[in-house]
């Protein structure tokens, strides 16, 4: 697991023993929401977590590391999950590929 900022490794600590099927994190960008919920995720999904959250060499943390995580579905306007390097759906991808349209700025409701 990557070195978290305190206040996002202070967060992650009371998180690790709750559980939730799902998260709403929001706020004023740069603040942190994305590594903290990276962190939960890759924490929860881990094969091997330690005390400390997830391992960072297991399968599971690879997949995570790569975006390829079957488990693990990220909700966010397309500019930002391009930039991020997290895949687009399959119609998505292909309109922006085949110029029907550009990215969207919001989260579409198709991506829900």
């Amino acid at each position: 697991m990557s070195a978290a900022a305190p206040w996002i490794a202070q967060q992650r600590d009371a998180l690790l023993a709750q559980r939730g099927h799902a998260w709403l994190l929001q706020g004023p960008s740069g603040l942190g929401q994305y590594s903290l919920a990276l962190e939960m995720a890759r924490a929860w999904l881990c094969e091997k977590p330690g005390a400390g959250g997830a391992c960072g060499q297991c399968g599971s943390c690879h997949a995570i590391e790569v975006r390829t995580h079957a488990d693990l579905c990220a909700l966010m306007p397309e500019t930002v999950m391009l930039e991020m390097g997290w895949p687009l759906g399959e119609k998505a991808q292909k309109d922006i590929d085949d110029k029907k349209r550009k990215p969207s700025r919001e989260i579409r409701v198709e991506a829900m």
